[in-house]
């Protein structure tokens, strides 16, 4: 077989076989991150075109994040009483009406109240989506969505951090108008090209707060969200103190940059092919598998002092990524189950939010105080007893464990 009818082969191996409103929900998530304009620049806007101070900025780029959290939970629950495609055309078209009114905002009450809703109805989209992918496809086919749906996400936003730089060059404004107007798109794809009818619905028929009950009480899925945000906390260092770490070592910001772009890059060309791979072996097992690489990948930036030895450390953490990230839904799907997976998924969003939080402050203290070794040994550390805690719920969750 040529190389190029391999390549064929495995694409279609990856690709094919799905729905096409599986489809269209996966072209919504591409536009919706494609549009994603306004919070890469947002504390840039804030501090240059609106003359906020810098902790000004801080404030609401953290209450935006403050309002992800919250959505996260509240479109879960929603997505179980109403239904994924509900919520997401709900939270779309809010979520472009608040990004407009963040952009009009001029009074400091204003703008902090559009981000936290911008926040919020953002927010809930991630579980909306999560549960829908559930309710649309076959448990075989599960880890390849939320794979291609995973690099969609990364793929858009890498794009459009690209095309936001310049489009603000011509008007911070016209990114508010582009990034609501990609967010009603994403609407009008699911309006049209994802009807009702085509969702297999799971929706919670309990009393309102039964599917709460059993999350807190199942300790299995409780350990999982901890370790998944173990997980973010680490790989969010990437944003937080990386690049820090790689200008004390005498790279310049276009090396730090292109360094931190190979993440994205990798992610793009190799996201659909390990699919296929991820799709055959035990999610937990993977997952243990996933916080070994991040934790070898950040822990080696200790040693890092090159611009080759820092592209070698980003090359092993996003390998960890490309499991983890897909493979953290199809688990937390296996353990909701019928009728939760708003809720559970939405947990789960959360957990992943809070570790971009913790890892700010967290980052920051132990860098400042410490130095970047010590921070990146405690990555290495806290990811390894992540590993432990996957291959333990290997063991005691075997029905899950298992390919099904």
């Amino acid at each position: 077989m040529s190389v190029a009818s391999s390549i064929r082969a495995s694409t279609t191996r990856a690709v094919g076989g799905l729905p096409p409103v599986f489809w269209w929900l996966w072209v919504s998530t591409l536009i919706n991150r494609l549009g994603t304009f306004v919070a890469p620049f947002l504390t840039l806007y804030l501090t240059t075109s609106q003359g906020r101070t810098v902790t000004f900025a801080g404030l609401t780029a953290a209450v935006v994040g403050v309002g992800g959290m919250t959505g996260s939970l509240a479109g879960g629950v929603a997505t179980d009483r109403l239904g994924g495609r509900t919520v997401l055309l709900a939270s779309h078209a809010s979520a472009a009406a608040s990004t407009v009114l963040l952009g009009l905002s001029t009074s400091d009450a204003l703008l902090v109240t559009s981000g936290f809703l911008v926040g919020l109805f953002s927010g809930a989209c991630r579980p909306a989506t999560s549960a829908l992918m559930h309710d649309l496809l076959d448990h075989r086919d599960r880890v390849r969505a939320f794979s291609l749906n995973y690099w969609a996400m990364n793929l858009g936003f890498a794009a459009s951090v690209l095309f936001a730089g310049f489009a603000a060059e011509a008007g911070y404004q016209l990114l508010f108008i582009a990034d609501a107007c990609a967010t009603l798109a994403c609407a009008l794809v699911l309006l049209y090209k994802v009807p009702a009818p085509a969702i297999k619905k799971s929706v919670a028929t309990g009393p309102p707060d039964h599917a709460f009950g059993s999350l807190r009480t199942n300790a299995p899925f409780l350990l999982c969200v901890v370790l998944f945000t173990v997980l973010s906390t680490v790989l969010q260092q990437m944003t937080v103190t990386l690049p820090v770490a790689m200008s004390a070592s005498g790279l310049t910001p276009a090396t730090c940059g292109a360094l931190i772009a190979l993440n994205g890059v990798l992610i793009c060309v190799l996201q659909v092919p390990a699919s296929q791979y991820l799709c055959r072996r035990s999610p937990f097992t993977m997952l243990a598998l996933a916080a070994v690489l991040i934790g070898a990948g950040f822990g080696c930036t200790a040693l890092a002092s090159s611009a080759l030895w820092f592209a070698v450390t980003v090359c092993i953490w996003t390998l960890g990524e490309i499991i983890s990230g897909p493979v953290s839904m199809e688990v937390t799907a296996r353990f909701a189950g019928q009728g939760k997976q708003g809720r559970y998924q939405g947990m789960a969003a959360f957990a992943w939010t809070v570790g971009g939080t913790i890892a700010s402050a967290a980052g920051g203290f132990t860098y400042g105080h410490y130095g970047s070794s010590a921070l990146w040994i405690a990555c290495a550390g806290a990811c390894l007893m992540s590993a432990i805690g996957f291959v333990l719920l290997h063991q005691i969750q075997p029905r899950l464990a298992k390919l099904t």
